[in-house]
């Protein structure tokens, strides 16, 4: 075993003074001017004037002094920018986003975050470069409605990290408490999605299933492909007519013949069993496109299919209905809900308010026949109004891409925080993929719940290895990688390292080799660290090291795709 000893850490490099700024606000409603507000201070929540129960735009402008900003973050799918763009936006609602945008320097040092706490009507913020008077001029919209009210502006100029200020707001705009999540969204999960598309039937599902439970996963989705009895690759060919047939949510029967008893054959071998399903899109050649074109937006989109529109709350509370019924008839576990951000956010035609209804009541519908039903929603919707009405949020498609699946992992982790089911996007490589590409395909997902969907049917015994080893890792180390502090170092617009601590254990996943030491000299209880190397390069660190199958590797240098287990003794922070 090897034992070191760290030296103290250094100071965090950061301003001895940074000056705040008085800053004029004005408040306008229906472009009558309410209020001009002076706001001073580190940290300020001021409430806006806003009519009670009225309909109407509530527009706030102020400038922020471009003095020391050289990057921003905004709640989007990719996070930060390390460039100041001329203009930019943020559209949000309770379905996509909400309103909260940080900027900071180049260290991370934070110059001035600002949101609002409306997190359901439909909002736009847009920030313009003003040469002549050095600042980013901002303009936030919301469109108010009968039912909005006490709306507070967050302001916050402390010089302290980006990211702390992100933990402070997401302190005021999470419920409190949080949401009890079952136990089950903490499991790994196989998809059938990237596998085999919408060629899946019972048949192979009941072949893969006990291949990934070996493997260790113990939660199952359906994707796309159970509601149609045609057997497709999704590519270039097929795009154009993709989603013609979806909508009705009834099972294939040239399919899955006996929809129950083969859930019931998944269940008994320890797994819950979820399929896909989305409200928001209805397939040309459905019953409902038919029966309902009245309830669709204008443009049919180049799948075959179209948009609801969520103003139409019978038709939503309809199809609302048949997800729980879905779930009721087929004794499944829960659904993956998709695409409820497909419906823009609009000042002129909003949609949060009744998007967000839409979601509850497909979220009481599941509960209602299963209480700890599971329910996926997926990045883009993983925004606090959200949080009561699913179960776990994954990250948006990024398939072959496990640097991308880990950022969009870290990206909602920033907009949610700690203790919520964060799911990878499902883990997706070629046939001949090298070892420890592999290996970092499994360690990137860490930073989440793992996921994968590959054909385990034609899987190489070694693949097979490595992907149980990971999934072993994660089952043996759920108590920190779940229940953790989640804490990251960025460098530019790249997450150069991801670290959880629960004071008994610590665990960093390492994306830039460069870096690697920083996260190491953080003060920590923890007796170990375990280092994964989730970069392109060797890390040199002296600690008992692994190679990416969990096999010993040559002292003091961590392999790529595997790890290092750091004790320490006698040390000095």
């Amino acid at each position: 075993m090897v034992l070191i000893t760290l030296p103290k850490k250094e100071q965090q490099v950061r301003c001895d003074y940074y000056p705040q700024t008085m800053m004029k606000i004005q408040i306008f409603f229906n472009d009558i001017e309410r209020a001009s507000l002076e706001a001073f201070g580190k940290r300020e929540r001021l409430a806006l004037p806003i009519p009670a129960h009225a309909s109407g735009l509530c527009t706030v402008r102020f400038s922020v002094p471009l003095r020391d900003i050289q990057q921003y973050w905004t709640p989007n799918t990719e996070g930060v920018c390390n460039r100041l763009s001329w203009t930019f936006e943020v559209l949000c609602g309770a379905q996509s986003k909400f309103p909260l945008v940080a900027f900071f320097n180049r260290i991370g040092m934070n110059r001035f975050t600002f949101g609002t706490d409306d997190l359901v009507d439909d909002t736009r913020i847009l920030a313009e470069v003003n040469q002549t008077a050095c600042t980013y001029d901002i303009t936030l919209e919301i469109a108010c409605c009968p039912e909005t009210e006490n709306i507070h502006l967050l302001l916050d100029q402390r010089d302290i990290s980006w990211m702390d200020t992100l933990a402070d707001a997401r302190s005021e705009l999470l419920p409190n408490p949080l949401p009890r999540f079952p136990d089950a969204a903490w499991n790994p999960v196989f998809c059938t999605w990237y596998a085999v598309h919408g060629a899946v039937d019972a048949k192979w599902v009941e072949q893969v299933a006990p291949l990934a439970r070996d493997l260790g996963f113990t939660t199952l989705i359906v994707d796309d492909g159970w509601c149609y009895p045609e057997y497709k690759r999704l590519s270039p060919e097929t795009l154009s007519t993709w989603y013609q047939d979806i909508g009705d949510w009834n099972v294939a029967l040239e399919k899955f013949p006996d929809m129950p008893a083969h859930v019931k054959r998944i269940q008994a071998l320890g797994m819950k069993y979820l399929v896909w399903t989305t409200a928001m899109l209805w397939g040309a050649r459905s019953r409902r496109y038919a029966n309902h074109p009245e309830a669709l937006t204008d443009l049919p989109l180049e799948c075959n299919c179209r948009k609801f529109d969520t103003t139409h709350e019978e038709i939503g509370q309809e199809i609302a209905e048949r997800m729980g019924t879905l779930v009721a008839e087929n004794g499944l576990d829960g659904l993956k809900v998709d695409f409820i951000d497909v419906v823009p956010n609009s000042l002129k035609h909003p949609n949060g308010r009744t998007s967000l209804r839409l979601a509850k009541s497909i979220s009481t519908a599941i509960r209602q026949t299963i209480p700890d039903g599971l329910i996926e929603f997926r990045q883009n919707y993983d925004t606090p109004a959200m949080l009561p009405y699913a179960t776990q949020f994954r990250v948006m498609d990024a398939p072959f891409d496990y640097i991308l699946n880990f950022e969009r992992a870290v990206q909602i982790r920033l907009c949610l925080g700690d203790r919520i089911p964060i799911h990878a996007d499902p883990a997706y490589w070629t046939e001949d993929e090298m070892p420890e590409n592999i290996a970092r395909h499994l360690i990137a997902m860490l930073v989440a719940v793992p996921m994968i969907s590959m054909d385990l049917t034609k899987l190489p015994p070694a693949t097979a290895a490595l992907i149980r080893h990971w999934m072993n890792f994660y089952n043996a180390h759920r108590a920190v990688l779940n229940l953790g502090h989640w804490e990251f170092g960025f460098a530019d617009t790249t997450c150069a390292w991801a670290r959880t601590d629960n004071g008994h254990e610590r665990i960093i996943i390492v994306s830039d080799a460069v870096r690697f030491a920083e996260p190491l000299t953080h003060p920590t209880e923890a007796a170990a660290t375990w280092l994964l190397n989730l970069s392109s390069q060797p890390i040199l660190c002296p600690c008992e090291t692994f190679g990416p199958n969990g096999l010993p590797a040559s002292p003091d240098t961590i392999p790529c795709g595997g790890f290092g287990v750091v004790r320490f003794h006698n040390r000095t922070i």
